[in-house]
């Protein structure tokens, strides 16, 4: 297929603009194989660059690699700029981050200096890594199949490079392409019956396409365009192929899509400059990728396939670590922050997990050292003060009463200077605000106490809020949305080993719910029921004889004293019930000796929701009021 282009040149100049391409696009493809630094050659000294962009099918994050911080590690970010982290901190150089369908993976290519490079997959909440292939040769450029399962990749093992396809599960291998030729860059389709990659197997590069149930089948080109292509990428919906490509006579790289067979190309960028790696966003109407300037190191651009406008990505400060300031002590230094109003249970429990067995050095520490007063009117006295503690491997701030505390902009400081030196920062409960309020939450996911789950989410910027976890593990930031005993143990079991928390589970008698079973409390049906109810229920003056129900229906049943009347009682609940947003009565019955009426939310998308209330006189000519809220087809 030949794309017309508004530039004429002569034959001469032609060849000598296709030989610069040529030089171009080999020192691209030696990127994909050698690792971003290669590709760098041709800008001229390397300098602080990104490469390598992926776009999450959840749309949240782009992922890419970057040498800013002087090791080569993976960073992420918001497509509009915001939230930039650091993922890794480690030795050795990160390439090729590629995200699970579910995007709570990545795949990636692992260098250690001096080593062959293999395919690992680090696991996004939890932070742990392992290796999935070791072959004694280096494999790059990891791609996921649709179902999560699979992995396929280039592999030089028998001294050239072809795809192969790797089964997370069994582990089994399976050879793909077999060419003298460099295959390599898979891409896998969107609906898995397809691995796109590039090879120069006719002698310019191009792309191919290998059929994922056919193993001998021989691969077909996609691009039968004038020049060479190189760096595929599938739209999310498989009707589009994007790519890197040098047109005939031209000599940037551009960016190009197609369909699969080839048809409807279209060049998209147009500039003075080398366009690679395009990455789709879940909308299919926005790509990332790499773009350099002549002589300038690679940067990140997020280009709209609408209207053409870009967005430059920013490059990683130096300070975005995600890792220890300080080696870790022996044994690790455990500081819990505690303040007036902090709760028993969140700075107690997870001091007894850290504390047993002498695992580490546990101790409070408080903005000075007068007698604090908890939440419910426990008096304390903290172990450091600001002034004086030792330096934390694990900070631990749990919640509370927290209003004046978070006011504070000395406790401020003080977390956000004591998050960064540690090696993991835990919040238990609404500890949470607290790391928002600094800046440790900004861009990562997150949990809280499961009343405050809206105002978290936005407390700081481009925070991910996940109500139904016990535990959130982002980066070096663990939350949890309850006493803090399960993210505790979990934190444990970061620092000293699985068998270690495992033991002092153990110790402490403490049996965790399968998840199978477990109903988080975000989820269950009495969150339903009206917000005001206890402030202008008279149920101090009541027995509460039920409680209970699941994600589907809810019931509580009360018994009041015998001075109280229909009347009284009636209007209690209905101004409770009015108060609470969405609510109407839809049918009311009242009696000298009872009442009922049913309710049910207003707003459309709220209207399964039905309350009904149930108003007698019972024995002993006690009222008795049984409220039950459930969901309706």
């Amino acid at each position: 297929m030949t794309l017309t282009t508004d530039t004429q040149t002569g034959s001469s100049q032609m060849r000598a603009s296709t030989l610069r391409s040529l030089v171009v696009v080999t020192s691209l493809v030696a990127g994909l194989v050698l690792g971003p630094e290669s590709a760098s050659a041709h800008q001229g000294e390397q300098g602080c660059e990104a490469v390598d962009p992926a776009w999450s099918p959840d749309g949240t994050w782009i992922v890419f690699a970057s040498n800013c911080a002087g090791n080569r590690d993976l960073y992420r970010v918001r497509p509009d700029g915001s939230a930039l982290t650091r993922l890794s901190d480690t030795p050795g150089a990160k390439h090729t981050p590629r995200w699970s369908p579910d995007s709570r993976h990545l795949a990636l290519a692992h260098r250690p200096e001096g080593e062959d490079a293999e395919i690992q997959v680090l696991e996004m909440e939890s932070g742990r890594l392992r290796t999935v292939t070791d072959n004694g040769s280096s494999e790059w450029n990891p791609t996921w199949s649709p179902d999560g399962r699979r992995l396929a990749y280039e592999s030089e093992r028998d001294g050239n490079a072809d795809i192969y396809e790797l089964d997370l599960e069994s582990g089994l291998e399976t050879r793909l392409t077999r060419s003298p030729s460099r295959d390599v860059a898979p891409a896998w389709s969107p609906d898995g019956s397809v691995i796109a990659f590039q090879s120069n197997r006719g002698g310019a590069y191009a792309i191919y396409a290998i059929d994922t149930q056919g193993l001998h089948s021989s691969p077909r080109l996609m691009t039968p365009m004038e020049g060479q292509a190189v760096a595929p990428a599938w739209s999310p919906d498989g009707r589009l192929l994007g790519f890197a490509c040098v047109l005939e006579g031209e000599r940037d790289t551009e960016l190009c899509v197609a369909r699969p067979d080839g048809g409807d190309l279209r060049v998209v960028t147009r500039n003075d400059r080398n366009d690679f790696a395009p990455s789709f966003a879940p909308d299919g109407r926005r790509v990332v990728f790499m773009a350099a300037e002549p002589e300038a190191a690679w940067r990140l651009q997020v280009l709209s396939l609408d209207d053409g406008t870009e967005t430059m990505l920013p490059l990683p400060a130096e300070t975005a670590t995600a890792a220890p300031a300080v080696p870790r002590h022996d044994p690790p230094n455990v500081a819990i922050l505690v303040y007036d109003g902090v709760q028993v249970i969140d700075h107690a429990i997870p001091f007894e997990v850290f504390g047993q067995y002498s695992l580490n050095n546990v101790f409070t520490v408080a903005k000075d050292s007068t007698a604090l007063t908890t939440y419910m009117g426990m008096r304390i006295l903290p172990n450091y003060t600001f002034a004086d503690h030792p330096t934390p491997d694990v900070l631990v701030i749990p919640g509370g009463d927290a209003r004046r505390a978070r006011e504070d902009p000395v406790i401020r400081d003080w977390i956000r200077r004591n998050g960064v030196v540690a090696e993991y920062v835990l919040s238990t409960c609404v500890g949470s605000f607290f790391l928002a309020d600094a800046g440790l939450l900004d861009g990562r996911r997150a949990t809280t106490w499961y009343a405050r789950v809206a105002e978290l989410a936005r407390a700081a910027p481009g925070i991910q809020v996940l109500p139904s976890e016990l535990v959130v593990h982002d980066g070096k930031v663990v939350t949890s949305n309850g006493t803090g005993l399960e993210a505790a143990l979990y934190v444990l079991a970061l620092l000293h080993g699985d068998a270690w928390a495992n033991l002092v589970r153990l110790n402490m008698e403490y049996e965790p719910m399968p998840a199978s079973l477990r109903m988080p409390r975000v989820e269950l049906a009495d969150l339903e029921l009206p917000n005001g109810l206890y402030a202008h229920f008279p149920w101090r003056d009541a027995e509460l004889l039920l409680y209970d129900g699941d994600r589907e229906d809810w019931t509580m049943h009360w018994r009041f004293a015998s001075e109280s009347s229909v009347d009284s009682l009636s209007t209690h609940f209905r101004q409770a019930l009015t108060e609470d947003d969405g609510w109407r009565i839809a049918d009311e019955h009242r009696t000298q000796d009872g009442w009922s009426a049913t309710w049910r939310h207003g707003d459309a998308d709220r209207a399964e929701w039905h309350d009904t209330t149930e108003l007698t006189r019972g024995a002993g000519g006690l009222y008795e009021l049984v409220v039950r809220v459930e969901r309706r087809p």
